[in-house]
């Protein structure tokens, strides 16, 4: 069985909801199931602090992602790649998830 932060995280289910004032409808699934999956794990805190530490990098992990899309992709779903790729380029959406975890 897949763990629960890579089940659900393809490029089909990623989007980005309007409410959380993000661009692309739908994200807000994908930023609550990060979200649940690190309260899950009991490290909200740290991630959180993580976050805001490394926000500035994030999206420079996203750029990573996409040049080892091809070579790792074997490894895993490549939908699954640009989904997180996709994710961690945009701001909006890593401020969303830092938001959430402090409301859960």
């Amino acid at each position: 069985m897949e763990d629960g932060l890579r089940a659900g995280i393809s490029a089909k289910t990623y989007q980005l909801a309007p409410s959380l004032g993000m661009k692309e409808p739908g994200q807000a699934e994908l930023v609550d199931q990060i979200a649940q999956q690190i309260h899950r794990w009991g490290v909200a805190d740290i991630a959180a602090t993580l976050i805001d530490g490394c926000q500035p990098l994030a999206f420079l992990l996203g750029q990573l992602l996409w040049v080892a899309q091809p070579a790792v992709g074997w490894l895993a779903d490549p939908g699954r790649f640009a989904a997180w790729a996709h994710f961690l380029e945009q701001p909006e959406a890593i401020a969303a998830l830092r938001t959430r975890l402090e409301e859960i």
